[in-house]
């Protein structure tokens, strides 16, 4: 809980460091609650909109039945309910998410030295691909109205989403490298260290082992044990 209530405290400090463990504790814990909401939210109004939806999906099919072409723009006019809550709440959730993070992936950057505009090229495509999922959807209509504009558009957008997708995945791997790596010992130019305190109790604790066994501490080293010497007895 204490986890929790530090980072919401903190979501717009984008100053300072911020060790790995609780970096990664707040991203599993953030993914957990943005799994949880979308499954409370998403499918009980999924299925309310399909239940509304019935009748039309009915209609439709006596006439498939019946042997008769659907409308595009009738076929549109019963999902456009349903894509358009998928849409915003697609949107929402993603911009929470990045604004749930933001912070704390700065700090973490900071940790190992670097600057948070590392992360920058990772959030502005994060943000330019919730553009783009707005743009098909609301494009979604014209897109059934004028199937020939399909043919011309759909091949388009698709080469752009794999281009824009490749250069994410590349951008991601890079930032996921930086973000797991430990940070600088001591402070840096952006704080302190996290961990001063719990390298003190370390120090504390290597220095009184080795002074268990009369012998001089090496900071550079954690402490070993003395070798056992076994006695044998003299064979008679």
């Amino acid at each position: 809980m204490n986890l929790v209530t530090r980072h919401l405290t903190t979501l717009t400090d984008f100053s300072g460091r911020e060790n790995r463990e609780p970096f990664w504790l707040w991203v599993l814990a953030v993914y957990v609650g943005q799994m949880v909401v979308g499954m409370v939210v998403m499918l009980p109004m999924q299925f309310m909109l399909q239940m509304r939806m019935a009748p039309q999906f009915e209609a439709l099919q006596k006439q498939q039945e019946a042997g008769q072409q659907p409308d595009p723009q009738q076929m549109f006019a019963m999902m456009a309910p349903l894509f358009t809550f998928i849409m915003i709440f697609s949107v929402v959730i993603g911009l929470l998410f990045l604004a749930l993070l933001a912070a704390a992936l700065v700090r973490r950057l900071h940790d190992s030295g670097r600057s948070g505009y590392w992360a920058l090229p990772q959030l502005l495509l994060a943000i330019v691909g919730q553009g783009a999922m707005v743009w098909f959807f609301t494009n979604f209509a014209s897109f059934f109205a004028h199937p020939e504009a399909l043919k011309d558009t759909l091949p388009v957008f698709m080469a752009w989403f794999m281009v824009v997708w490749l250069i994410g995945f590349a951008l991601m791997i890079v930032l996921l490298v930086l973000l797991v790596l430990p940070g600088t010992d001591g402070p840096n130019r952006y704080g302190d260290d996290p961990l001063a305190e719990y390298r003190a109790r370390e120090h504390e604790r290597r220095a009184a082992a080795y002074a268990a066994y009369g012998a001089t501490p090496n900071p550079q080293a954690p402490p070993r044990r003395p070798a056992t010497v076994v006695r044998r007895e003299p064979e008679p």
